[in-house]
């Protein structure tokens, strides 16, 4: 399992695949990367797929305080920054 500390949270993702181009998977409230089980096993053939659990929710970390929209967008920039995107 792979995990990236970013914005104050502890974020699980997953990166599979291959391509040039990639696909980042993000969830809605109270799910998990595991919803796109099937889109992944389908895409990466041809695409890197990346898929996130959001902060407090998965297997991600849920640091003390309020989420907002701002927070996960945050969030998810961090998180494809860091991982070369």
């Amino acid at each position: 399992m792979a995990y990236l500390d970013l914005n104050g949270a502890r974020l699980h993702y997953t990166d599979t695949g291959s391509g040039d181009v990639a696909v980042v998977f993000s969830h809605g409230l109270l799910f998990s990367t595991e919803m796109f089980a099937e889109q992944i096993a389908h895409l990466k053939a041809n695409y890197r797929c990346i898929a996130y659990d959001h902060r407090g929710q998965g297997q991600s970390g849920a640091p003390e305080g309020e989420y907002d929209m701002d927070t996960l967008t945050g969030d998810a920039a961090a998180l494809i920054t860091a991982l070369g995107g």
